[in-house]
């Protein structure tokens, strides 16, 4: 996913969630640059923190609006956040930034977010502007 920018066909009609996905597609680019270009340690931990907080922050929202709303696959999403983010608390748990598997694991993990949006998100979005029906 070298070189990966955001596209509009990632989005899912929610301008606030969209917004959302990018800032955190945006940090693990960040973050994938700066282990790969060998950046300090302290810059790592740096861009980690506020990806955490990113995707807590995002995950936060989106489940509130699924509750609001009475998304019917409400459990079976709020499941894939909550493993998504235990993934990525055990990343940065063991993280050292310096490593080829930190890199891999970084790079899995931007793929499956991404995957998360084109497939669970996108549903949710249309379940959104269809009336909720």
């Amino acid at each position: 996913m070298e070189g990966f920018h955001w596209q509009e066909n990632f989005g899912i009609g929610i301008d606030s969630l969209d917004i959302e996905h990018q800032s955190v597609l945006g940090y693990l680019g960040q973050l994938l640059a700066a282990l790969e270009n060998g950046k300090h340690r302290e810059s790592v931990r740096f861009i980690s923190l506020a990806l955490e907080n990113a995707v807590n922050a995002h995950f936060v929202h989106e489940e509130s609006l699924m509750k609001m709303v009475g998304y019917p696959a409400r459990g079976r999403h709020l499941k894939q956040h909550a493993d998504f983010f235990a993934s990525l608390r055990h990343l940065l748990y063991d993280f050292s930034g310096e490593t080829k598997e930190d890199l891999k694991a970084v790079q899995h993990l931007r793929k499956r977010f991404l995957e998360h949006i084109l497939l669970e998100d996108k549903s949710y979005g249309r379940f959104m502007r269809t009336g909720m029906q």
